[in-house]
């Protein structure tokens, strides 16, 4: 059983302590090695992103100092979390993994404890023996501890994101079974989307596809308004994130094209307003019928998300009229196409075809 008995949520650096010195040596100053996790299906995207390390099961491993795991919280987009590898030991009894997790100066990382969630896998060590091991004290402030066991190899990783990244802060209005935005983003990141083209989602529901696509053309940081458990851990280096955030404020752009938002329903185009107002950018909201309206310009990308079940996400919708255009279209139904991109989203299995 292991704790961090930290309660302190800064430090004042113009006194150096032993605490200090620690934090300074075993947090700030080493390279570190980074998990950011994604949605199954979405790994190759994400490795696309971050531009470096090596795809995992789940995710991505990558290396930084800890300035690489704010940045990482700030601007990955098609990310879930953003994990911290603390350790990875070989342990197949009990002792073994109190022995290696003892090793971890706790105190330097979380803010006042952590709490486990314990994945095994064709390990001696199963799940509710590593919960056991790792204490299960769940409590407020507390840091989410991953404890992985594969073939008896431990790795100790701790959450620095906190809510997951979909959470922009700007969704607070939804439509019926709207996708996740790092989904929606990932998507957009397949299908090459940069903002260098007109962008039109015709079904747009709650709005996360225009809007998604706005931060994608207007190169906003889509963690800028939000908060990351890494804030309360002792070692958070304030002055370096003020940084970051002036830095991600001033890489902002306009849009280089036009990015429009369009639903037959009335009620979707209210909420699409509120969420695009609250994300801080602007598309073009219409109220318009996908199958009477034509296409808002020569070409550019259409990504339709129909409802799934309805005939019209099936292998028979009719693109005749976006002649031009590159298309994504998600379905629950096969569809021709040369590429598709399949993954789990409310508890259905969709496919993104291009």
């Amino acid at each position: 059983m292991f704790r961090c008995r930290v309660g302190r949520q800064g430090l004042d650096w113009g006194v150096t302590t032993p605490l200090e010195r620690s934090i300074k040596r075993l947090v700030h100053a080493p390279v570190h090695t980074w998990f950011a996790a994604c949605p199954p299906g979405f790994e190759a995207v994400l490795h696309t992103e971050i531009g470096a390390g090596r795809i995992v099961p789940g995710g991505v491993e990558f290396e930084g100092k800890l300035e690489a795991g704010y940045r990482a919280n700030l601007w990955l987009r098609s990310a879930t979390r953003i994990f911290l590898r603390l350790s990875t030991f070989k342990a197949s009894h009990p002792a073994d993994f109190i022995k290696h997790a003892g090793r971890i100066r706790w105190d330097v990382f979380a803010p006042a404890g952590v709490h486990p969630k314990a994945v095994s896998h064709q390990s001696r060590l199963g799940p509710d023996t590593l919960q056991h091991l790792a204490g299960d004290g769940p409590g407020i402030g507390e840091a989410m501890l991953l404890v992985r066991a594969e073939d008896d190899i431990v790795t100790l990783s701790l959450d620095t994101s906190g809510e997951n990244l979909h959470r922009r802060g700007y969704r607070l209005a939804t439509s019926r079974a709207p996708i996740r935005e790092n989904l929606a983003a990932g998507i957009l990141l397949w299908a090459g989307y940069t903002g260098c083209e007109p962008f039109l989602d015709p079904m747009c529901g709650s709005g996360t596809f225009p809007i998604e696509a706005m931060l994608i053309a207007e190169n906003r940081a889509p963690g800028r308004y939000r908060a990351f458990a890494f804030q309360q851990w002792p070692s958070f280096r304030e002055g370096v994130w003020r940084y970051l955030l002036k830095q991600a404020d001033e890489l902002v752009r306009p849009a280089p094209q036009p990015i429009f938002a369009r639903d037959i329903n009335g009620g979707a185009i209210h909420v699409t307003r509120d969420n695009a107002a609250r994300a801080g950018v602007s598309p073009i909201i219409e109220r318009m019928d996908f199958l009477k309206a034509p296409p808002p310009a020569d070409q550019g990308l259409v990504v339709i998300n129909p409802p799934y079940g309805k005939r019209i996400a099936g292998p028979g919708l009719d693109l005749a009229a976006y002649e031009g255009w590159r298309s994504v279209v998600l379905s629950t139904t096969e569809r021709p196409s040369t590429r598709h991109l399949t993954f789990p989203h409310g508890g259905l299995t969709v496919t993104a075809y291009s």
